[in-house]
């Protein structure tokens, strides 16, 4: 609420300093143009085009947009909402066996997090952070039906959508591999996994007939990619540029790329540390290798933002800051700084430099 009263003040006061318009931050205009004028490819890999976007986002919007609402305001209240029902999702998560200290440790890391104010506005975040904790809440109840059903929604949602089901299979697999069960226990896990990939490749196909290209989500990906270093070159070049410049983006580059390497330690402490639930922490590993693969080599710049889902990194830090008070203050003190420098300069656009 407070990053929304901020939005409409700037816009208000200052509405030629502000860019882009609030709501339409980034990547939240492709959404609401999809949810106002459907989705658009010519074939030019070089322009960025709407049909890189996945389609369950913006369908809803279009849905709530038909009571009259306008499309930006029904995704940022869609994005608020749900936002508040994945905090409300993680409490009855058992996996993650969070005390009540560690759990509001868990709720203050996710709330400040450096690229938080993305909850604020109509992108995927809120809702594939809400659809993976479902994911993993009806696999613990062993309702497999409604896990994979939502496996096909994480799907639709994002291009990691896979990750959610693809964990279910893969531990159920290692436990079947390590003998403590049979391959009877790989169905329902297995079910979960092709429905993820399902959702991905029906969205596909409707690619393929309605945009005359099966591959168009991929090929649109390209205009993004490509356009800067490798996040270990990039640590090096960031901070020449910062030592010969000190330009902000140097510094943003920077961050993002060490935020990688520190990211994936954490998960891989959450694998192996065990107050998280094989399944969970698996996905924090998973999903932080997915990053590093995906933008840690050809576009490194926005890496925060695709590892704000990655909650169980979060929970692991929880448990630390809870345990020990010199960690809770010092990662208190680096999260708020990065989340004001991340969320000010959003807010500010180019008047903050």
């Amino acid at each position: 609420m407070v990053i929304l009263c901020v939005f409409a003040f700037l816009s208000l006061t200052r509405p030629d300093s502000v860019v882009p318009r609030p709501l339409h931050l980034y990547d939240a205009e492709f959404y609401i143009d999809i949810a106002e004028n459907g989705y658009r490819w010519n074939g030019d890999q070089t322009i960025k085009q709407n049909a890189a976007f996945f389609p369950l986002l913006p369908m809803v919007m279009r849905i709530i947009a038909l009571a009259g609402a306008p499309a930006d305001l029904s995704g940022t209240i869609l994005s608020n909402l749900l936002f508040l029902f994945c905090l409300v999702a993680f409490s009855k998560l058992k996996g993650m066996a969070l005390s009540r200290t560690e759990l509001n440790c868990f709720y203050f890391l996710l709330s400040f997090h450096p690229a938080s104010f993305y909850f604020s506005i109509p992108y995927t975040e809120a809702m594939y952070l809400l659809l993976a904790a479902l994911v993993f809440i009806t696999a613990e109840r062993n309702k497999f039906l409604i896990s994979a059903l939502l496996c096909f929604f994480a799907g639709l949602v994002r291009s990691n959508g896979w990750i959610c089901g693809g964990t279910l299979m893969a531990t159920a697999a290692f436990r079947v591999l390590k003998g403590n069960t049979g391959w009877q226990a790989v169905r329902f896990p297995a079910l979960a996994a092709t429905m993820g990939a399902a959702g991905t490749l029906v969205f596909m196909g409707f690619c393929g007939s309605y945009l005359n290209d099966f591959m168009a989500p991929m090929h649109a990906q390209m205009a993004w990619g490509h356009r800067s270093l490798h996040f270990h070159e990039a640590i090096v070049s960031s901070i020449a540029g910062i030592l010969r410049e000190g330009d902000l983006m140097h510094w943003r580059i920077l961050v993002d790329a060490t935020w990688l390497v520190a990211t994936l330690v954490v998960a891989l402490l959450a694998c192996v540390g065990r107050r998280l639930d094989a399944p969970l922490a698996l996905f924090g590993v998973l999903s932080t290798l997915f990053v590093m693969a995906m933008l840690g080599g050809p576009e490194v710049r926005s890496t925060i933002r695709y590892q704000m889902v990655i909650f169980p990194t979060m929970a692991q830090l929880a448990i630390w800051c809870a345990r020990w008070k010199t960690v809770r203050v010092i990662v208190g003190f680096v999260w708020v700084f990065l989340f004001l420098f991340f969320t000010g300069r959003v807010l500010l656009g180019e008047w903050v430099q």
